[in-house]
């Protein structure tokens, strides 16, 4: 049996969406710390003075949030890419059954062989997240090989190849 690669986290790109929102948020909180004409437009200039305390207390949060969010996603992707690339991943071939997609709130979810994979469109991760509803490969009665790894403090395995039979 040929099996197509669909997906490895080996050569995806990071999800920055989280970085992205942390920046923003810094941009927009120095503003007010910083930048007295924005101070003095929302609060007048006699009490501008809770702005720049308001402003520089969400810039360091801001930042803060910037810098662990970053150092997690890029770690955390990191292992993710040399556990593919180094094969170190447990592989799984079989037909997907159980399967039920994700619905509001919920995880998309399926079964090979008795092993349970979950995930989620909305999970920031550099594994596979992709769900049917947006053009993901993986639905009942598909032939796949996964490699996956089954972190301890991770409720759900992480897969980091999916590969589809062709």
């Amino acid at each position: 049996m040929n099996f197509l690669l669909v997906y490895d986290a080996a050569n995806e790109p990071s999800d920055l969406t989280f970085v992205v929102f942390a920046l923003v948020a810094c941009m927009v909180s120095g503003a007010l710390a910083f930048y007295r004409p924005v101070q003095n437009r929302l609060w007048g200039e006699e009490k501008a003075w809770r702005g720049r305390r308001i402003g520089k207390l969400a810039f360091g949060f801001g930042l803060m949030l910037l810098a662990i969010g970053l150092f997690t996603i890029f770690v955390s992707d990191e292992n993710l890419r040399k556990a593919s690339k180094q094969n170190a991943c447990t592989s799984i071939v079989g037909v997907v059954t159980d399967f039920e997609p994700q619905t509001p709130g919920e995880h998309e979810r399926f079964t090979i062989n008795g092993e349970p994979f979950s995930y989620s469109q909305y999970q920031i991760t550099g594994a596979f997240n992709q769900t049917i509803a947006e053009g993901g490969p993986i639905h009942e009665g598909v032939t796949v090989r996964l490699c996956y790894v089954a972190p301890e403090n991770v409720r759900s395995n992480l897969i980091l190849r999916v590969e589809i039979a062709s």
